[in-house]
């Protein structure tokens, strides 16, 4: 590259020992994924390094210091990834889609919390999605660094305890192409990958705060994604995966939903096939 910056690389952005160590462990996962990719980490924390190849000094510390490292990012096109979550398949694509876009993120699957309902300056149509700001791919221009500029400094300034609103209301009222990623590309409503069968991609970014549970509770450290979801759930995972031809599944595995295995799923296949044979009789 001849001394050139890298086109594309990873960035994370975390505040406190705490969540720089668990910042440490996400790109553990990345790099276990992309072992030649870029992953850099913007952070006050002065003695962070291990698994990073760069480590920047935030320059303003705050509770959601994202925007400036996105502002800040020496790739052209950077995916920005939360601290807690677990890469546990190829995101590549992702890049590939800012050929086209200039910003890719995931639906918020919670648009009904009343955090997903809030608004910051402007009413927003519920059919403009609220984009999940734990993943979040640009690609760099003046008008992106406009917008995490504005992003940040309204942030800090007007004492917001969420950055969401204020991402939705500055895409809804831009002209920027979004693409719109898939929820496996940033899953963080694990349950519901219980009602999914072979018929579904693989989850890609499991987005799981329950990995920094033990910073504000008693709660027990988690440090695994296995840890967070759970045995059973790992295992249908890893099945996904398996039989996932956009990734390297080697042949189109047919299996049920977790959500119909065990005693309880056969109670639910036999109340669902109930409804069905009801509904049938009282359509004739």
């Amino acid at each position: 590259m001849n001394g050139a910056a890298p086109s594309r690389g990873f960035v994370f952005a975390a505040t406190g020992p705490g969540f720089t160590e668990i910042a440490g462990r996400a790109a553990e996962s990345v790099r276990s994924v992309h072992p030649d990719g870029q992953i850099d980490l913007f952070t006050d924390q002065p003695e962070a390094a291990g698994v990073f190849d760069r480590v920047h000094p935030l320059t303003n510390v705050s509770v959601r210091p994202k925007f400036e490292a996105l502002l800040r990012s020496r790739f052209d096109r950077t995916i920005y990834i939360d601290a807690d979550t677990r890469m546990i398949a190829p995101v590549g694509d992702v890049f590939d889609l800012l050929d086209r876009f200039d910003i890719a993120a995931a639906q918020d699957e919670g648009q009904n919390n009343p955090n997903s309902r809030r608004f910051w300056r402007t009413s927003v149509p519920a059919a403009f999605p609220q984009y999940n700001t734990g993943v979040i791919a640009v690609r760099r221009s003046e008008a992106t660094d406009r917008l995490f500029a504005e992003c940040d400094r309204a942030f800090r300034e007007n004492g917001l305890e969420k950055d969401q609103p204020v991402f939705r209301e500055l895409l809804y009222l831009s002209d920027f192409r979004i693409a719109t990623l898939p929820m496996a590309y940033n899953c963080m409503f694990v349950r519901l990958l219980a009602g999914q069968d072979h018929e579904q991609i693989a989850p890609r970014i499991l987005h799981l705060p329950r990995l920094h549970q033990h910073l504000s509770t008693k709660k027990p450290q988690l440090v695994t994604a296995r840890d967070v979801v759970g045995p059973l759930m790992w295992r249908h995972i890893l099945r996904m995966r398996r039989s996932d031809m956009t990734l390297d599944g080697k042949r189109y595995r047919k299996f049920a939903p977790l959500m119909d295995h065990g005693p309880l799923g056969r109670l639910h296949r036999g109340y669902r096939d109930w409804l069905h044979r009801r509904a049938l009789r009282a359509s004739r």
